[in-house]
């Protein structure tokens, strides 16, 4: 059967605590439109291809260029990460997001592991294969990275996953049947993994995403491992700079959409990940934010 999904929740202290499998028809493979035109979204100017708005949320997005070749998320979801540059980016720091499925050494379906670290001039000069040797062993030489007082320099699973300035954020699946959907490695949700949608007299609900951009799949820094890669312009609930807004946090979903080989070959350990026959798309859903208190 090969159009199921599978949605990985939230990991706390080591345990699975929010897991499901849905079954779905053939729309799993769907690809979505960069914008709805529907229910109240603006389709981009013909002129400049500014995207004045988005779904029925007012705000204007002066700096979102968006093409019809652009396959992006639905408008509900927040924008398409991989269309919209945020103005300046100057980051000081940057992010690693290390997953690993079925670890022999763990009981743990995944494994999942995170730091941040201080950013070079360029993305290209980042020493992400430092950082991840360092998140695949769970130690060693430290890379420079920066220390949480509480959980320390490597963040288990997906905790903590704030931001209190600019960064670029690469993420890395040790995996060689697993890889990121190529049409959509990510989109932000409404709802995180234990948020309840029909809480009275208001329900949970996460910002739209008006903070992250730039996302690409390829090489990752100075490594020759290939991922996700994106850029967090700390912005705040509204798309102003977090550093000089009177907005305390915000508060995102995201979903890192994987695909997973139904059969790898006994070999190379790997498949056809295009072929949508071969392939279990998996969604993995952290929780994230922006945040002044935050760090680093």
């Amino acid at each position: 059967m090969n159009n199921r999904n599978f949605v990985v929740g939230t990991l706390t202290a080591g345990i699975l605590v929010s897991a499901s499998i849905l079954i779905f028809a053939d729309r799993v493979f769907q690809k979505f439109p960069g914008i709805n035109t529907d229910a109240g979204a603006i389709a981009p100017d013909a002129s400049t291809g500014v995207g004045r708005n988005f779904g029925n949320n007012p705000r204007s997005y002066i700096n979102c260029l968006e093409s019809e070749e652009r396959e992006g998320v639905p408008d509900t979801q927040g924008r398409d990460p991989n269309l919209c540059s945020n103005g300046k980016f100057a980051p000081k720091y940057f992010h690693v997001i290390y997953m690993k499925f079925g670890d022999p050494v763990s009981v743990a379906k995944l494994n999942a592991r995170h730091a941040y670290f201080p950013a070079s001039k360029s993305k290209d000069d980042d020493d992400v294969v430092c950082a991840i040797e360092f998140l695949r062993r769970n130690g060693g030489e430290d890379c420079g990275a920066i220390e949480h007082p509480r959980l320390g320099k490597i963040r288990s699973h997906f905790d903590e996953i704030y931001y209190g300035s600019q960064q670029r954020v690469y993420v890395f699946v040790d995996n060689t049947d697993i890889a990121f959907n190529p049409t959509t490695p990510m989109v932000f949700t409404d709802w995180g993994a234990h948020d309840d949608q029909f809480r009275m007299p208001r329900p949970i609900k996460r910002h739209p995403n008006l903070s992250f951009g730039g996302a690409e799949l390829g090489g990752l820094g100075n490594s020759s491992h290939e991922g996700l890669y994106y850029e967090n312009y700390f912005k705040d609930e509204d798309g102003n700079d977090m550093a000089s807004s009177n907005k305390g946090e915000t508060s995102y979903s995201i979903n890192f959409n994987l695909l997973m080989c139904e059969e790898p070959d006994p070999i190379n350990k790997t498949c056809d990940i295009a072929d949508p026959k071969k392939v279990i798309p998996i969604a993995v859903d952290p929780d994230s934010g922006n945040g002044r208190p935050r760090r680093p």
